[in-house]
């Protein structure tokens, strides 16, 4: 009987000791695990690797193969349609196919025939199904070429991936088979792991979901994108702080004023180590 009460008297000291032990480890791995970090958000096409130049030689070609057909020659030269004319039309047409369908598998073909449909019906001639064929297969094929990093994406990432204190996400739209094979192509896949975030259509939502999968802290992490309208207005609307890299635009972009918010503005990617490295000095001296 005495030693089952001297048992118990032990059990009542070390059991709350322990206790308390272990919901403090418990706590401190849920702090790890789920506390907010700093993400810098990394478009792909147009950021890390070049996109729109394949997509202008795609439109110049355009206007070679349907200014070359009968009938669409000599309208051409009556309305004094240039290379630059027939680039813009197409651009209209795949900017609404754009907002009707996102940036889907097969659209630029679609926008490319869907010119030489309305252009034909302008100039009083009937379209030719091999001509179609052909502005198909060109449009199939601007998706296919094979992509490498843009100049100073791999020295950019290697040096924010080995300061060690933010996660790099990459956040990119279309296809997300056409998207990965791109992101391989690079070989610049270390350095997301498995942060690879690819939506069909960016936006205010999709951006938001993101952030929330990747537990990031918005008043410390970053955009950084060449698109206005997809990355950089959608983030200055979340409050996160913006790198808007001018790598070329197209007429998605065209009618989109910037809103707001912490932007900085830059002409070559290994600019971005500078202002991310000294926005974190900034903040460790309480600026």
């Amino acid at each position: 009987m005495l030693f089952c009460t001297r048992a118990l008297q032990r059990a009542s000291v070390l059991l709350p000791a322990r206790f308390e032990i272990a919901t403090t480890i418990a706590y401190n791995l849920f702090a790890m695990t789920h506390s907010k970090r700093q993400g810098l958000i990394f478009d792909g096409d147009g950021t890390l690797w070049e996109t729109q130049a394949f997509y202008d030689e795609a439109k110049e070609r355009f206007y070679e193969i349907v200014a070359g057909q009968g009938g669409l020659a000599e309208y051409f030269a009556s309305v004094q349609m240039t290379v630059e004319d027939g680039m813009r039309f197409v651009d209209e047409i795949d900017v609404r196919n754009v907002q009707r369908g996102g940036f889907a598998v097969g659209r630029f073909s679609g926008s490319l025939v869907e010119a030489y449909e309305s252009l034909a019906a302008a100039a009083g001639v009937a379209p030719n199904p091999h001509v179609r064929q052909r502005l198909r297969r060109l449009g199939i094929s601007v998706p296919n070429q094979r992509r490498t990093p843009l100049p100073g994406a791999r020295e950019m990432l290697e040096a924010l991936s080995a300061d060690g204190s933010h996660a790099l996400v990459l956040y990119s739209a279309g296809d997300e088979a056409i998207q990965m094979r791109k992101l391989r192509e690079t070989g610049l896949e270390e350095f997301f792991e498995e942060r690879v975030h690819i939506v069909p259509m960016k936006d205010d939502a999709a951006l938001r979901k993101l952030i929330e999968a990747e537990n990031l802290d918005i008043p410390s992490s970053w955009m950084i994108g060449n698109s206005l309208r997809s990355d950089i207005n959608p983030a200055l609307r979340l409050g996160l702080n913006c790198i808007w890299y001018h790598n070329g635009a197209w007429a998605y972009d065209e009618s989109e004023e910037r809103e707001p918010g912490r932007l900085f503005e830059i002409h070559s990617l290994p600019e971005v180590v500078d202002i991310i490295q000294r926005a974190q000095r900034s903040a460790a001296e309480g600026n």
